[in-house]
């Protein structure tokens, strides 16, 4: 089984398994809408007096964060998505 993206980041987010949360692809539904409004990590930070942010690429950005990368749930503010255009053909090492 091939990990992908936005099932596994929020299952990491929400400590719930994809299955669970009923995504099996990269543009599924919004977890919170299909099955249940569950408590992600960054959300329960911002509930007890963080000040949460989010700077590239937390959730998956798409049908199943809400088109929004969970904001307002898990953050305080709206979400950062820099363009990354400019690095595409960047050497790494």
């Amino acid at each position: 089984v091939q990990a992908l993206c936005g099932p596994s980041r929020t299952s990491f987010l929400t400590s719930r398994r994809p299955d669970s949360l009923r995504l099996y692809s990269n543009h599924g539904h919004y977890w919170r809408r299909a099955v249940g409004n569950f408590t992600s990590l960054p959300q329960y930070f911002k509930e007890h007096g963080y000040h949460t942010v989010s700077v590239g690429k937390v959730f998956h950005p798409g049908s199943m964060s809400g088109h929004q990368c969970d904001y307002p749930f898990s953050w305080s503010e709206e979400p950062l998505l820099p363009p990354s255009n400019k690095y595409e053909n960047t050497k790494v090492c």
